[in-house]
C-alpha cells in the first residue's frame, strides 16, 4: 500500500524581472509517496530547482501551501558536489555535524563510506576525487545529517554515461537500505524510469501529468513495451 508523503496544495511562485512578473508556479498540485522516490521532469526553466528551494526554505512561496507529515529534517544534494578542497572525504561528511566527533559518529561516517562505494578513500581530498566520486561524498554528507527527505537536483548531470549509470544504480541501493523519501530532478527520461516510482512533469506553472511507475523491483526493462509507451507518451506531454 502506498503512503501519501508530501502534499503541495495550489503552489503559486513569481519573480520580478525587468519590472514584469514572470510567473513560475500556477496553482501547482500533486504529492508523493512516502519513503519512494518521486521524479520531477520537465524543460529548462519550468520551475523544477525553483521548487526544490521552496520545499528547503531557501525560497519563499507567494501563495499556497506545502503539507509534509510530522517534522520532517531534509536534505539536499545539488547539481555541483559543492565539497570544501580543504577538507578531505571523511572531513567533508564529518563538518555536517557541526560537534565534537564521537566514537558513535565516527562508526556513522565510516559506514556512509563504505556504503556509497568510497572505502579507502577517507582521506582522499576533492581534487583527486573523479566526478562520480565528489557526488557520492554529497550524497553521504546528506546522509549523515539523517533526513527524511532527500533533495537531489539533477546531481548526476555532468557525469558520462558509464558512471551516471553507476550513480543511479548506486542511489537505488542507498534508497533501498536507508528507505529515505526522495525528490529527484532530472531532464533525463531515461533516467527517470530507472529511478522514479512515480514521475511528475511540470509544465506551464502546473503538473500536467503524473506517472505510477508499480515496479518497484528496479529491474527494469526500459526497451520492453511497457517502458517505450511510457516513454512517448512523457515525451507527448512535455513536448
Amino acid at each position: 500500500m502506498k503512503i501519501v508523503g508530501i502534499r503541495v496544495n495550489n503552489l503559486v511562485k513569481s519573480y520580478e524581472l525587468s519590472g514584469k512578473q514572470i510567473k513560475v508556479f500556477d496553482g501547482l498540485n500533486f504529492h508523493t509517496y512516502k519513503n519512494g522516490i518521486t521524479v520531477i521532469l520537465g524543460k529548462s526553466g519550468c520551475g523544477k530547482t525553483t521548487f526544490l528551494r521552496i520545499l528547503a526554505n531557501l525560497e519563499n512561496m507567494d501563495e499556497g501551501s506545502i503539507d509534509i507529515p510530522g517534522n520532517k529534517k531534509i536534505g539536499f544534494v545539488f547539481q555541483e558536489p559543492r565539497l570544501m578542497p580543504w577538507l578531505n572525504v571523511y572531513e567533508n561528511i564529518a563538518f555536517v555535524l557541526g560537534k565534537k566527533e564521537t566514537k558513535e559518529s565516527k562508526g556513522e561516517i565510516l559506514q556512509l563510506i563504505e556504503t556509497v562505494g568510497l572505502q579507502n578513500f577517507e582521506k582522499a581530498y576533492p581534487r583527486q576525487l573523479s566526478g562520480g566520486m565528489k557526488q557520492r561524498v554529497a550524497i553521504a554528507r546528506a546522509l549523515i545529517y539523517d533526513p527524511d527527505i532527500i533533495l537531489m537536483d539533477e546531481p548526476f548531470a555532468a557525469l558520462d554515461y558509464f558512471t551516471r549509470k553507476t550513480m543511479q544504480d548506486e542511489l537505488i541501493k542507498i534508497h533501498s537500505l536507508t528507505k529515505k523519501e526522495i525528490l529527484f530532478v532530472t531532464h533525463n527520461i531515461d533516467e527517470g524510469l530507472i529511478l522514479g516510482n512515480k514521475i511528475v512533469i511540470f509544465a506551464n506553472g502546473q503538473v500536467i501529468k503524473e506517472y505510477d511507475i508499480d515496479d518497484n523491483s528496479y529491474n527494469r526493462d526500459l526497451l520492453s513495451e511497457k517502458f517505450i509507451k511510457l516513454k512517448q507518451d512523457i515525451l507527448k506531454n512535455i513536448n
